[in-house]
This record gives structure tokens, sequence and C-alpha cells, in this order.
């Protein structure tokens, strides 16, 4: 969302209008972006992670939230089993990588010098 210039706890009513009216209030009266509402932005303003956002809007996708939502990960208390984390997982790390190769656009690399021993 930062592309965006939002900030998933702090929403704009401005930024909420361009949301279509995804944020919801929160105790401090503001506006916010909760996990599955934040992939929903991102799947419609676009962008590196669009594509993942959209793996998760639907039923498995909506089944994934609510498992890391009464997961110890999240809000709940309740464990994962090997089956569902392994779901979370890869849909994770397809996020990630989606991400971090959308970076290395944005960051040039730097030339990594030799090692010292190699100098010697």
């Amino acid at each position: 969302m930062h592309e965006h210039g939002i900030e998933t706890g702090a929403v704009t009513p401005e930024q909420n209008a361009r949301l279509k009216g995804l944020a919801i209030p929160a105790e401090n009266g503001g506006l916010v972006l909760g996990n599955a509402r934040a992939w929903d932005a991102i799947v419609l303003l676009g962008g590196p992670l669009a594509e993942q956002g959209r793996r998760l809007q639907g039923g498995e996708g909506m089944q994934l939230h609510a498992l890391r939502n009464k997961s110890i990960l999240a809000h709940g208390y309740n464990p994962l089993g090997p089956k569902d984390f392994e779901q979370l997982d890869e849909v994770i790390s397809a996020a990630m990588t989606a991400f971090t190769k959308h970076l290395r656009k944005l960051v040039p690399v730097l030339p990594q010098l030799p090692k010292r021993e190699l100098l010697d």
C-alpha cells in the first residue's frame, strides 16, 4: 500500500474514496484496512501484488483469512495444522516473491566488494 501512499492503519477519507469505501472505522475514530480489505485494496489499485490479491479473493482466500485470524499468527489462539500452514505458506511466499521482484526494480543493486581474504 506504501506504493500508493496509503498506510493501512491510518486511511484518510480521501484515500477511502479512492478505495471505494473499503476502509472501516477504527476505535480511535480513524479509518483502517484489515488484512482481507488491504488485499482487496491492492487488487483495486493494481501493482506488483495485485495477482496475489486476486488469488485471495473468493472462497479459498476467505478460508485462509479466517484460518489466519483464528490462529496464533494473528488474533486467535488456535494452532495451525500442517495442511493449513502449507496453504498459508504458499500464499505468503508467492506474495513475498512478487514483492521482492518488484523491489529489485526500484532499488539499484550495488556491487559487492570482494571478501577481505581475497584482497590479501
